[in-house]
């Protein structure tokens, strides 16, 4: 379980947790997990943006009491007893939200939820209505729901961030590393490789060049991340390079070193 910062539209983690189990984590999980990273960074302000897995009661309960904003994906069945249906029901929101021409059409109602009186959740229509018509998500955000909708489009970063650590890039799952200790030890360097590669690449992906796509849209024609490996992969060729990498870019200027004050 993997805590993870935005960052100039990148999602670099912070903090990890080894559940060492299969499937997903339980509400106690999370609530630990923010509770140890609290501890380390400090959260106020942030936005919490959180997948389908990630909703529960005493979760949403935690994160009210503790003051922290979110925006979470949830499953219409989820809390179906606490919407507020005084001006307008379930229904009748779900319908005008699919039927409507408008792109990316939202429209939000008040929760009944014991948790706290700022809960509403916001409904959006789908990009892809044939698998899914609409989308729900919870939040105490004062913003409006269009504003809600495109910060939780944000969370997708994350997932980029992951395949760039599973297949996309460093094969995380492949090494097949046992032992809770190896493993946290194993996430951490990868974890920092892919954040120096990140770094790397924000400071030259303006040099990008720009590819026109099938839909007209244009795009950088590789990712942060892979303009990143290749700027430090000649870098890692050779280990007394890779140090030497790595202390100028994390020393102050007056603390630059030469190679030959390298000893390996």
């Amino acid at each position: 379980m993997t805590l993870a910062i935005l960052y100039n539209g990148v999602a670099v983690p912070i903090y990890f947790m080894n559940l060492e189990k299969k499937g997903i984590s339980n509400q106690e999980e999370r609530i630990q997990l923010l509770e140890e990273a609290s501890k380390l960074f400090n959260l106020e302000g942030k936005i919490l943006l959180a997948d389908r897995e990630y909703a529960g009661q005493k979760f949403i309960k935690y994160l009210e009491d503790n003051g922290f904003k979110y925006v979470l994906r949830v499953k219409e069945c989820n809390f179906k007893n606490q919407w507020d249906e005084k001006s307008m029901t379930k229904a009748q929101m779900i319908s005008k939200v699919t039927n409507s021409k408008v792109k990316g059409k939202t429209m939000s109602a008040k929760m009944k939820f014991e948790a706290g009186d700022n809960c509403r959740i916001v409904i959006k229509k789908s990009e892809d209505a044939e698998k899914e018509p609409v989308i729900f998500l919870l939040t105490n955000l004062s913003k409006n729901a269009y504003k809600v909708a495109e910060d939780y489009r944000k969370r997708w970063q994350i997932e980029t961030c992951f395949r760039h650590l599973k297949t996309n890039g460093f094969d995380l799952e492949k090494m097949n590393v046992q032992g809770a200790d190896r493993c946290r030890l194993m996430m951490a360097i990868v974890v920092f490789a892919y954040s120096v590669s990140i770094a790397h690449g924000l400071k030259k992906y303006k040099n990008v060049r720009l590819k026109t796509y099938a839909n007209g849209k244009r795009y950088r024609s590789i990712s942060v991340f892979r303009k990143g490996v290749e700027c430090i992969a000649e870098a890692g060729y050779r280990i007394e390079n890779w140090g030497e990498y790595i202390l100028n870019h994390f020393l102050s200027h007056d603390q630059k070193i030469s190679p030959k004050s390298i000893n390996v």
